[in-house]
């Protein structure tokens, strides 16, 4: 009967507590979850718009600097190929003094390098086309002037020596005839160079060895330059190839070139002149080198010009150089001179060696 009392006080009195304090455990545990779920998606919806606003301006900061970049990269590449531009008109123009300075080292400033180069060879090819159009109009002129002076200084000649021959003439009268040959034959000096100079190289041309043609002009002119208190100094390359060309014309050539060294070293201390000769590729070399004074810059573009000269008139008239320009010149060689004020000078002549030839035709100074 207890049992019975008790059942029905449970179901009566605390089933229905249980179940209302149940009931509301589970009503706020589903407030409080439903709660935090709100928070949680609230967050992850946060979340999920500023992840979307931070990419959206990181694109868009990606496509400012783009932007930037770019704009700057164009501003480079117009101000840098307008540079280039005005260049290359400069250039087309005929002024090869034009110069930049490349700023970095990209393709424009490879550009820019190229153009510098191409500017500095087109003015050396300039140079080097006016001397070959000065040599050669003054080759048309002198050829002209050695026929029209030749015929009547011949006569001037023959009859100076016809004078005198004359016993009746008194002493002053022969001092004067003597002093007008000695200048007629000076002036027909200046007429066989001058043909020299001009001549078209028909001369038989044979295979040459320098060695061997530089040691006879240094047996010749070693006394001359050694009683002048200079010492010169050979340095042959054993086994030179030989060359195809006038060795009497050559002689004038390295004759020419090592007088024009003993001249320079005339007077100084420790004079030296030094004779070298080498293979270089397909050309055999010739060097003159002297210690002397030095050639000043501005007479350097004029050396080879006819009758150019920086000496008085006794000691020479300026066709040395010019006659030696032209005869290595016929020979399909070149001449070059390197000097510093102070520091001497060389002369250096390349000549083709036998095989290294092209077609046989003479060029003309």
């Amino acid at each position: 009967g207890r049992r019975g009392e008790a059942a029905e006080l449970y179901r009566t009195g605390l089933q229905p507590l249980a179940e209302e304090y149940l009931g509301r455990s589970l009503e706020e545990r589903l407030r409080v979850d439903g709660t935090r779920r709100a928070r949680s998606l609230s967050d992850l919806d946060n979340w999920d718009r500023s992840a979307f606003t931070l990419a959206i301006s990181a694109v868009g900061l990606c496509f400012l600097l783009l932007l930037l970049w770019t704009r700057r990269l164009a501003s480079y590449l117009t101000t840098n190929m307008e540079r280039l531009r005005r260049g290359m008109a400069a250039v087309a123009s005929g002024n090869f003094a034009v110069r930049f300075s490349p700023e970095h080292d990209d393709e424009v400033g490879q550009l820019t390098v190229a153009l510098n180069d191409m500017a500095e060879r087109l003015k050396q090819t300039q140079q080097r086309v006016v001397e070959i159009e000065r040599q050669a109009a003054f080759g048309q002129l002198a050829k002209g002037a050695t026929h029209a002076i030749n015929n009547p200084l011949a006569a001037v000649i023959g009859y100076t020596e016809l004078l005198l021959r004359r016993e009746s003439l008194d002493a002053h009268d022969r001092d004067d005839l003597q002093v007008v040959l000695d200048q007629a034959r000076r002036c027909e000096a200046i007429v066989r160079n001058l043909r020299q100079f001009t001549s078209s190289g028909d001369l038989e041309k044979k295979p040459v060895d320098l060695n061997e043609l530089m040691t006879k002009l240094l047996e010749l002119l070693r006394p001359t330059i050694e009683a002048s208190g200079a010492s010169i100094e050979p340095r042959f390359e054993s086994r030179l190839p030989p060359v195809l060309a006038s060795g009497y014309e050559l002689q004038q050539v390295f004759y020419n070139l090592v007088m024009n060294a003993a001249q320079a070293v005339k007077g100084l201390p420790a004079p030296k002149i030094m004779l070298t000769t080498w293979s270089q590729g397909r050309e055999v070399m010739v060097a003159v080198d002297d210690n002397g004074a030095g050639i000043s810059p501005e007479h350097l573009p004029r050396l080879f010009e006819p009758f150019f000269t920086t000496r008085s008139p006794t000691e020479g008239i300026g066709l040395g150089l010019s006659s030696a320009y032209g005869i290595v010149k016929q020979h399909g060689g070149n001449i070059a001179v390197r000097s510093e004020p102070g520091a001497g000078s060389r002369f250096q002549v390349s000549l083709p060696a036998i095989g290294a030839q092209g077609p046989a035709t003479e060029a003309r100074p």
